[in-house]
């Protein structure tokens, strides 16, 4: 699926050139407009993702603590402060371990 929108008013659904720069339609009852992205939920089995990818995407702030344990079933081994942010260290063992329990859960 590419991004798209459509927009549908006065019964005709349309495509508005430039997609990110339209404005300031006029929306009347039953008008519609529609958006899609190729994003979503990701790829794969989150318990299946390379630990590093994980300790990764944490420290980079793309996710928190909580969907990392949760989520992906890492085991954070070590939480340190340099300067305004917390970095973090995975204990790929325990991660692998808990893992497999996550995984033995959802049969």
């Amino acid at each position: 699926m590419t991004s798209a929108k459509s927009t549908q008013t006065n019964g005709r659904e349309w495509v508005p050139p430039l997609r990110s720069k339209v404005e300031r339609i006029q929306l009347g009852a039953g008008d519609s407009i529609r958006l899609a992205s190729p994003g979503g939920g990701g790829f794969g089995d989150p318990l299946a993702r390379d630990t590093a990818a994980v300790e990764h995407d944490l420290n980079a702030g793309l996710i928190g603590r909580d969907v990392a344990e949760t989520v992906y079933g890492a085991v954070v081994a070590e939480a340190h402060r340099t300067g305004d942010r917390l970095r973090y260290t995975l204990d790929h063992d325990a991660t692998a371990t808990r893992r497999a329990a996550l995984q033995g859960e959802r049969t």
